[in-house]
C-alpha cells in the first residue's frame, strides 16, 4: 500500500521501468518460449500490481468524503492509513494534529500501528473520524 507522496512517486518510477523491460522483453528472441512467455507474465504482473496500488492512492486522495468499511480489528491499521490520505492529510500535516513529530507517524504507519499505545491510538481514530461501529459483535473463546 502507498502510504505517501514519497513511495507514490517511487511506484510510479518503478512501473515505468517495468513498462521499458517488458518492451524489450516483448522485443527480444528467446530459445525458449515458455521461459520468454513466463518473463513477460512476471512482469506484466508487477506492472498489474504496482498499477492497482497507485489508483487506489489516487482515488484515496481524490475522495471528498471518505467512507471505508472495516470488518475486523486486524484492518484498523490499514483503515488508519487510508483514511489520513482520504482526509488530504499528509504525515507531517497529521503529526502536526496530534501535536507529535512527522517521523512518529511514519513509525506509526511503517509498523501498521504495532507499538502505539490504546490512549494515542483513540487520539488517532478520533482525529480521523473513525468510529467502530457499536453492536460489534466480540466472541470469547476458552
Amino acid at each position: 500500500m502507498i502510504k505517501n507522496e514519497r513511495q507514490y512517486r517511487i511506484t510510479k518510477s518503478k512501473l515505468k521501468d517495468l513498462e521499458k523491460s517488458l518492451k524489450i522483453c516483448k522485443e527480444g528472441t528467446y530459445p525458449d518460449k515458455i521461459i520468454h512467455k513466463a518473463m513477460v507474465e512476471g512482469i506484466q504482473s508487477q506492472m498489474d500490481d504496482l498499477e492497482a496500488e497507485i489508483r487506489d492512492y489516487e482515488r484515496l486522495k481524490g475522495q471528498k468524503t471518505p467512507r471505508l468499511k472495516i470488518s475486523s480489528l486486524k484492518e484498523l491499521p490499514d483503515i488508519l492509513v487510508r483514511s489520513r490520505i482520504a482526509h488530504g492529510y499528509n504525515q507531517k500535516q497529521f503529526a502536526k494534529m496530534l501535536d507529535m513529530p512527522e517521523q512518529q507517524i511514519q513509525r506509526y504507519e511503517a509498523e501498521n500501528y504495532r507499538r502505539v499505545s490504546f490512549e494515542t491510538l483513540m487520539r488517532i481514530c478520533q482525529k480521523l473520524r473513525v468510529d467502530i461501529a457499536e453492536g460489534s459483535k466480540v466472541t470469547i473463546e476458552y
